[in-house]
């Protein structure tokens, strides 16, 4: 009885069929693992803005040690810097040694973020994340090939207000409390765009920002 074994021709065809599942299959992955890196380091700075409001409530003021937040741990291989912490405020950033060219920044009170860069992908710009103070923040993003310009505040007067003023439709007006409304504990909020470009701050001409 004959035995017939693998011919050339029908190896070749296997390993370009596991080249091409390889292709596929490879950035799928390493997309998916950028993804998780991304969620520590927002997860961590929203950890972060928990500890400063906690050591705020009993000093009156914010800190950039990590020690008089308890030891405060970013989570493994995410680099967390506290730029500025004063009574007025404070902003940090993230950054991670897995994901390199990925920034977060989060900031509250009087201080301005610290803005991440973005990469450009095929179908949409991965955006920032940032804490609001009691201003106007603009935010414009395109969605199903219609431009769109949000209003984020915690104002809620001033963003009605403005809301009419520019013609912006209801759902584009995104009202974002400073306090908790159970606590009553001042707790920064914060946009996370995965459309747009960034917030920018309204400097009290509508037609300034729009």
């Amino acid at each position: 009885m004959s035995r017939r074994g693998f011919t050339l021709i029908e190896l070749l065809i296997v390993v370009v069929i596991i080249g091409l599942l390889a292709a596929i299959a490879i950035p799928k992955f390493s997309n998916t693992k950028e993804k998780a890196y991304v969620a520590a380091m927002k997860s961590d700075l929203r950890n972060l803005a928990t500890a400063e409001e906690a050591f705020f409530y009993d000093s009156a003021k914010y800190t950039t040690s990590f020690a008089m937040m308890g030891n405060f741990l970013a989570s493994a291989g995410v680099v967390l810097v506290i730029n500025e912490a004063t009574p007025a405020g404070w902003s940090a950033t993230t950054t991670s040694l897995y994901a390199p060219g990925r920034q977060c920044a989060l900031f509250s009170g009087d201080y301005l973020p610290v803005a991440p860069p973005y990469r450009e992908f095929t179908r949409r710009r991965e955006g920032m994340c940032f804490a609001l103070d009691g201003g106007v923040w603009l935010h414009r993003h395109t969605m199903r090939g219609e431009r769109m310009v949000h209003l984020v505040s915690a104002d809620k007067e001033r963003l009605l207000g403005l809301g009419r003023e520019l013609g912006l439709r209801p759902e584009w007006l995104q009202y974002k409390p400073l306090k908790d409304p159970r606590t009553g504990i001042r707790v920064p909020a914060w946009h996370w765009d995965v459309w747009g470009e960034r917030l920018r701050r309204l400097d009290g001409e509508t037609s300034s920002g729009v």
